[in-house]
C-alpha cells in the first residue's frame, strides 16, 4: 500500500509517459528494486526506449516520446535457472487532462505494488525457475513498453514459460479477482484453481475469448 500511495500521490502527476511525474516514477521504481535486492534484468534496471504515438482526433500529428523506460529485475531460479516466468504490470497512467490529475492508484499502481511485493517475497524465498519482474511504460499509448520488452528481450522466447500480468487488481472490495488467459494454456487452470482454494478469494475465469461478433470479451490483449 505504501507503493500505491507513493505512485498515486500528487507529485507524480498521474505518471503520464514523457512527463516529469513519469520520470519520477522511473526513479522511484529503480530505487525500490535496488532496495529489495533483486538483480537487474540486462545491463541495468532501466531500459530506455522511444516511440511515436498519436491520440484521439490528432491522428495526423503523432508525437514522439524519447524518454520512455521499462524497469526490470530478476531472481534466479534454483533448479531451472534457464527457464523464465515473467511477472509484469504497467506503471504509466493518464496524467493530467483538462486540468484534472488522474492519479492511477488502481490503474495501475495496484498491479505495480503486487509485482514489487512478489519480488520481495521471492528474493527471500528463491523459486525453482528464474522470475523476471517487469514494469512497463507507455501502456496507455498502445502497449508500447510491453512491445519493446518482447522485441528486445535478451533471451530465447521459448525459454519464457509463462507471463503473469497484473492490471487494476485493487478495484474489487468483495474478495474477488479474475484470471484471464487459461483458455490459451488449459494446463494452467488446475494450478490457478489449486491456489484459489487456499487463497480465501473468489477467483473468476474467462475474459479471454470472443463473446459475440459485436462484443469481444478479451482482456489478454488489453494490457
Amino acid at each position: 500500500l505504501d507503493d500505491v500511495r507513493t505512485l498515486s500521490s500528487p507529485s507524480y502527476e498521474g505518471r503520464r509517459t514523457g512527463t516529469s511525474g513519469n520520470r519520477k516514477a522511473q526513479e522511484y521504481l529503480e530505487q525500490r528494486m535496488r532496495a529489495i535486492g533483486i538483480e537487474p534484468f540486462g545491463k541495468g534496471f532501466a531500459q530506455q526506449f522511444s516511440f511515436t504515438h498519436a491520440e484521439g482526433r490528432d491522428k495526423l500529428n503523432p508525437k514522439h516520446y524519447p524518454s520512455a523506460a521499462n524497469l526490470a529485475g530478476m531472481v534466479r531460479g534454483t533448479t531451472a535457472p534457464d527457464r523464465y516466468i515473467v511477472m509484469s504490470a504497467h506503471y504509466d497512467h493518464l496524467g493530467v487532462r483538462g486540468g484534472k490529475t488522474y492519479p492511477g492508484a488502481d490503474d495501475n499502481a495496484s498491479g505495480v505494488a503486487v509485482v514489487l511485493a512478489a519480488a520481495r517475497w521471492f528474493k527471500a524465498n528463491p523459486p525453482r525457475h528464474t522470475i523476471v519482474f517487469a514494469l512497463f511504460d507507455g501502456e496507455e499509448m498502445g502497449l508500447q513498453g510491453a512491445k519493446h520488452f518482447v522485441s528486445t528481450m535478451a533471451l530465447p522466447k521459448d525459454k519464457v514459460i509463462a507471463n503473469l500480468n497484473f492490471d487494476m487488481v485493487g478495484r474489487n472490495d468483495k474478495g474477488e479477482i479474475n484470471v484471464a488467459g487459461t483458455r490459451y494454456s488449459p494446463s494452467l487452470r488446475p494450478l490457478v484453481e489449486q491456489a484459489a482454494r487456499r487463497s480465501g478469494l473468489k477467483v473468476g475465469f474467462g475474459h479471454d475469448q470472443p463473446k459475440a461478433i459485436t462484443h469481444v470479451d478479451e482482456w489478454t490483449q488489453s494490457s
